[in-house]
């Protein structure tokens, strides 16, 4: 199943990241799925090191706000 696999790449991740010195911020981890659909058939629950990630609308990368739709109308409202 899609998120069955999507949680061992995650694993596998952070697995990586262990072996060289990498952490990842649990406090800053977000994730958004991104999607045209109106309805989601299947929300997965992701986790880190045991520690699930929230699932949100929006969010914010290297000060862009980003949505689920990919379009720009969160980012220009907080731009007007």
């Amino acid at each position: 199943m899609l998120t069955e696999h999507l949680q061992q790449s995650m694993n596998k991740l952070v697995l990586w990241c262990k072996q060289r010195g990498l952490n990842f911020s649990i406090a800053k981890t977000k994730a958004v799925i991104f999607t045209r659909e109106r309805n989601l058939p299947l929300i997965p629950n992701p986790n880190l090191n045991n520690t699930l990630i929230p699932i949100e609308n929006t969010v914010k990368f290297l000060g862009i706000l980003f949505d689920t739709r990919l379009s720009w109308r969160p980012h220009i409202e907080v731009l007007k």
